[in-house]
């Protein structure tokens, strides 16, 4: 059994890592100036249609973005076993009593 927790807290490690990178380039990616009006203000000498066209394809370039950095984030972690790295430095901690949550440890 306690090897099963120590399997689940290394997974959630390295699912809240990703669950962190997704929410922070959500972020970026998601600002206010992907508004059609913040948009089109910056393109005041474009006609209404062309900065409708532009917009869209701004918003395609960006989710494609999105799409392509969170595979290229994905692969990485794989490449550099982050899974393992992460269970490596829960192992150190514990070993070393480093934990500031758990100082009586």
């Amino acid at each position: 059994m306690e090897k099963r927790s120590e399997i689940e807290v290394a997974s959630s490690r390295k699912s809240n890592l990703k669950k962190s990178f997704k929410l922070a380039l959500r972020s970026l990616l998601t600002t206010p100036s992907l508004q059609p009006q913040e948009f089109s203000k910056a393109f005041p000498k474009f006609s209404s249609a062309e900065q409708e066209r532009l917009h869209r394809l701004f918003i395609q370039v960006i989710s494609s973005l999105h799409g392509n950095i969170e595979d290229d984030f994905e692969s990485l972690c794989d490449e550099t076993q982050v899974g393992t790295i992460l269970d490596m430095v829960d192992q150190v901690v514990e070993e070393q009593s480093l934990d500031p949550l758990y100082p009586d440890k």
